[in-house]
This record gives C-alpha cells, structure tokens and sequence, in this order.
C-alpha cells in the first residue's frame, strides 16, 4: 500500500476519518458504561427496597408466628407449619431456630407412638426444616445435642423408645445430612465467636469435639475412611479415631499425632491434642495403643524438654502430657505393646532405682520429667511395668520382676516418703507375691493412676 502524506488533502482526509471514528468508538464506550452504572444502581436500589419490603414482612411474620410457636396449647401441627414459615422466610436466625426446635421437640412434634417411635412423615418434615437452618446452626445443633444428651434421662430398650429417645437420635439426623451433603469449603465460613473457621476452628472443636465424637461414632471402616479423607479438621480427627476401633491405621495415626504436638505455644491447640488422647477407644483390640503408644511414650518423656517452654501454656501442657500417661497406663496390659515399650522404660525406672537408693532418708528423689502435682512420671512408669508384668506372658519376664522386685523391698516408710503411689504398689505387689504362694487369686482392685 502507497505511504500517504499527512500534508496532502487526501491524508488530511484520512486523519480526519480516523478521528471521527476514535471518538465515535470512546463515545459509545462511555454510553455503554453509563448504562451499565446505571442498571447496576438500579438493581441494587431495586434490591434495597426489596430487603426493606422483606425486612418488614419478616418483622410481621415474626410478630404473628413467633407466639404461635411457642404456644404449648397450640397444636403441635400447626406450630410446626408455623417454624417452618419461619425458616423458609429466614425470620429468624439460626441459633434461634435450633431454640425453638427444641421446644417443639419437647412438644413432641416428631408424633411418637405408642412404643415410642416417631411418625417417619413428622420426622421427615421437620428435618427437611432444620437443613434449611444448616450450617450456620451445627454450632447450636450440638449444643442442643449435648443439654439433652447429658441432662435428661434416657430409655435402654431396644423395644421400646421414649419420646426424649427420639429427640436424642434425632439431633444426628441434621448433623449427618449436613457433613455428607455440603462440600468442605461450607463447613469452613468465619465465624468471629469461634475465633477461626467451624469445625477447623481449635475453639469449638475444644468445646466440641466430644460431642461430635457421640454423634459420629461408632461407624463402619469404611465410614470412617471417608471422614478421615475430608480437608475439615474435625472431620479428620473423628474419621482417623474411628479407623483405630478397627485397626492400627499407619494414616490414621500419622493424622492424630499431627495434631498432638505438645511444644506448641497454642492453648487452644493444645486443649484439641488433650481431648483427642482422651477420646481414643478403651478397647479390648488395643489397635490405637498399637499404633499410637511410642508416640505417647515419647511425649510422655519429652516433659524435661518442655518445661522450659513458655510458661502461659504450661497448664494446657500438662493437659496433654497427662493424657497421654493415663493412656499408655491403659495400653501396658497389651502384650505387643509392653514388648515394644518396656526396652526404652526400663533404663529410666532402673536410673530412678538407683537414685532411690542412694537417697538417705527424709528426702525425696528429684524426678527427671517435672511436672505439676505430687506423682511423677517414674510413679507412672512403674505402674505401667506392674500392669505389663501382670498381663499373660510378660514380655521381659524376670527382668522387669527383678526391678520391680528391688524398688518394692525398700522400707515401706522410704516409699511412703517418695510417693503414696509406690506405697500402695509395694503393698500390692507384696499382697500378690503371698497371695501367688498360697494359690489365693491376688487382689487387684486397686488400680491407681488409672
């Protein structure tokens, strides 16, 4: 194409097209945003006078449903139908429909029969209600949960069913329906009470955590698989704790060891880790004590470590650390635990021996593992060798006996002097000795430390 001279009539002419069209494109530019800011004002202003509109309409559905639903002389139906008009409508907030549930299950609206069983219609309908309140309520719906499973009487036939029977099965209901059915990223909004996102949220799993574990468990393997897959930490948590009622599942204990961790400066962090040692199965498999008691057992002798860790978290780390002994205390009665176990804790209760002994008497042996209150870790330790060493085929024998042997013929008053726990296992011990030469069954009531 010729190159045209813009001094020429014919590139003025050009120039002058050009122009024309530029202004004409950045005009009708400029209309089309207009018209956008203008339909988007109109919409929102639209918008406004809606929510003003609805506002009053929920103000006047609150001031003519709301007694109806707390009138216990109305019927049962109609207050129901009146709940839900209140829910659908979002009248009322969460927290505020989970309250007036209850005072409609305490009404008995779940319809239950003569046998105590609810009418599936009844139950159906109010569940499709209380999913409409989820998940902003969970926090309230175990809450509610808990008060009724803890605070009221419930009936243990497996014929019969008392209406508070119901109410309990039923709070499950809304809580199963609502983690199966949204994704993890709705179980995770930001709630300012809660200090962090729920169910992810170490504040309301402290204060939870028990509660979802009586929901959630007992469930299948494969349940169980599935929760501890979800990116929801307390989904996690249930999930890997389930996994371990039915076998030593390495994920599951990597998952649970993960969040026991006793060097962290959190509180609330170390509350979740306190609570998780403490809602581990007391089975009669031991899968958790199998996969979890070296992890304990390190914890446990990480206190001289961790007492030189800042001082503000000191009792919630003692939380941790006693959990953590109370459950290995439980794990020394399974014999591939003790075999695993017992290899590492014999030197320290023979370096604890020998320091016994050496003190002259009127004082008391300085333990290595500090830690508040008037046992000590070694006290926990031998306990734990006694119960190995009292369970079928012990697995070092002679060798724990023999040390058990030398600690327990120290004068009673020595003992009494380091611990009332050795005391009382001396006088065991020597009780199950006399007891083994005359044929007699031992007493094994006592259990301290437990």
């Amino acid at each position: 194409m010729p190159k045209i001279d813009p001094e020429t009539f014919r590139g003025k002419l050009y120039l002058l097209a050009v122009d024309k069209l530029v202004i004409g494109a950045l005009m009708a530019i400029a209309f089309l945003l207009y018209d956008r800011w203008k339909t988007q004002e109109l919409h929102s202003y639209t918008d406004a006078q809606e929510e003003v509109q609805l506002g009053f309409k929920r103000a006047e559905y609150i001031k003519q449903l709301v007694p109806i639903v707390l009138d216990s002389k109305q019927d049962v139906r109609y207050r129901a139908h009146a709940f839900g008009a209140l829910v659908e409508t979002k009248s009322i907030d969460a927290n505020a429909a989970i309250n007036f549930a209850q005072k409609l299950l305490d009404s008995n609206v779940l319809e239950s029969d003569a046998s105590g069983f609810a009418t599936p219609t009844a139950e159906d309908y109010f569940l499709k209600v209380m999913l409409k309140t989820m998940p902003l309520g969970l926090p309230a719906l175990l809450y509610e949960y808990q008060h009724i499973r803890y605070s009221r009487p419930t009936s243990h036939s497996r014929v019969e069913r008392s209406p508070q029977d119901n109410v309990v099965v039923f709070w499950k209901r809304p809580f199963w329906e609502t983690i199966q059915g949204y994704e993890d990223s709705k179980l995770r909004y930001q709630d300012s009470e809660l200090e962090g996102k729920l169910l992810d949220s170490d504040t309301f799993l402290f204060k939870s955590l028990g509660t979802l574990r009586d929901i959630v468990l007992p469930i299948t393997r494969d349940e169980a698989d599935k929760l501890a897959r979800r990116k929801v930490k307390g989904l996690r948590i249930l999930g890997s704790i389930g996994l371990l009622n039915t076998s030593s599942d390495p994920r599951a204990v990597t998952q649970l060891m993960t969040e026991i961790d006793p060097t962290s400066e959190d509180p609330r962090a170390l509350e979740v880790a306190a609570m998780i040692i403490l809602l581990l199965p007391y089975d009669d498999d031991g899968y958790a004590c199998t996969g979890l008691s070296d992890r304990l057992l390190a914890i446990v002798l990480r206190r001289q470590d961790l007492a030189s860790r800042r001082e503000h978290v000191e009792n919630e780390r003692i939380q941790v650390l006693n959990a953590a002994t109370s459950y290995l205390l439980h794990c020394a009665k399974f014999q591939r635990v003790a075999e695993r176990l017992e290899p590492t804790i014999l030197p320290v209760v023979q370096e604890f021996s020998e320091r016994l002994k050496r003190t002259p008497p009127g004082s008391r042996v300085a333990s290595n593992y500090p830690v508040g209150g008037q046992s000590t870790v070694e006290d926990a330790l031998i306990l734990f060798l006694v119960r190995a060493n009292r369970a079928p085929n012990p697995s070092q024998g002679s060798k724990t006996e023999g040390l058990l042997s030398v600690i327990f013929s120290l004068p009673e008053e020595r003992l009494a002097q380091q611990s009332s726990i050795l005391q009382d296992l001396a006088q065991e011990w020597k009780s199950e000795r006399i007891s083994g030469a005359t044929g007699t069954r031992p007493n094994q009531g006592m259990q301290p430390m437990r």
